[in-house]
């Protein structure tokens, strides 16, 4: 597996959606965002990958909306599996974020393959059937004025369920760097 950064960012850049990395020097009990999504490569296909972390400490305020991250990527992948459609799972997602107060997501994830941006995409109005062989790359984000929490991996479908493709930890402990 091979990979490359796309984004990067740290402070008050996390809520843009696609900063790029710039000179900013970083400082203890920031967060820091670092996607890997369409740069990350197995046997030649794109892999969505990206992590939400902090430096040193992590503030309390932040971490709760991590949580809930979590918890939606989860609410996702227990989701998805083969015959139910894509826009089932985003309804599973978006249900953890909105129940804990925030606004309802965009989307939780899309197909990858020979590209990074592929249908189907897990998103309201996509009833495609999810089948065996599809690839997905599914979020978790919650997206609150002055922070954003991403947690995201590619999984395969197989038939009775999904395989993680890519693997990094999601504990806040674990992302505490």
């Amino acid at each position: 597996m091979t990979h490359f950064l796309q984004i990067m960012a740290s402070g008050d850049e996390v809520v843009k959606t696609h900063h790029r990395a710039s000179t900013r020097v970083m400082k203890r009990g920031e967060p820091v965002f670092l996607c890997f999504c369409g740069m990350t490569n197995f046997h030649r296909f794109k892999l969505g990958f990206d992590r939400s972390f902090w430096i040193g400490d992590a503030p309390a305020d932040q971490v709760a909306v991590y949580q809930v991250a979590v918890a939606s990527q989860k609410a996702a992948l227990d989701a998805l599996r083969p015959g139910v459609t894509a826009e089932t799972v985003h309804a599973a997602y978006a249900e953890v974020i909105q129940n804990a107060g925030y606004a309802y997501p965009f989307r939780c994830g899309r197909a990858t393959g020979f590209s990074f941006l592929e249908a189907p995409q897990l998103v309201t109005g996509d009833t495609t059937i999810i089948q065996p062989g599809m690839v997905f790359a599914v979020d978790g984000s919650v997206s609150v004025p002055t922070y954003r929490a991403q947690v995201g991996d590619s999984f395969i479908i197989t038939d009775t369920g999904w395989e993680p493709l890519t693997h990094h930890p999601k504990s806040v402990e674990e992302v505490i760097i």
